[in-house]
């Protein structure tokens, strides 16, 4: 019916992951060529850094489920970890638009880029585990 909790939650759900993936994905792509190219890492320190930051993105989650389960509960928790993302993408923004703007030296601009980068990973670790059951949960056994 149209009035179910799964047809007000489903754009809700479907929007969140569908813009929470496609900025990992779109980031995880072009990071290594970005600490390459702009900051002149080395092509293994870059991988390196790079594979660093993804795994703590698949390992976050497992804070991301112990704050919905044990406190904030799945929808509390998507709507804070999903804030703190749109933060870390804000902070990345910046950092880019500093490194372009300014003579910052690369020093404090990779300090800056990395506290983005870890932001977003911290984000993501509340969105990954909570999203999919979250959309689980507003369906109705007896449907």
């Amino acid at each position: 019916s149209s009035s179910s909790p799964l047809t007000r939650v489903c754009p809700f759900i479907l929007g969140n992951e569908l813009c929470e993936r496609l900025a990992y994905y779109g980031l995880c792509t072009n990071l290594v060529v970005y600490f390459r190219e702009v900051l002149e890492l080395s092509t293994p320190e870059a991988n390196t850094q790079v594979n660093i930051w993804a795994g703590t993105c698949y390992v976050t989650p497992i804070l991301g489920a112990i704050v919905a389960d044990s406190y904030l509960g799945r929808y509390k928790t998507i709507m804070l970890f999903s804030t703190i993302y749109l933060v870390g993408l804000l902070l990345l923004v910046a950092t880019n638009v500093l490194c372009d703007k300014t003579s910052v030296n690369y020093g404090q601009v990779e300090w800056m880029l990395f506290i983005a980068l870890y932001t977003i990973a911290l984000g993501t670790g509340g969105i990954k585990p909570n999203v999919s059951s979250f959309g689980a949960d507003q369906f109705d056994e007896n449907d």
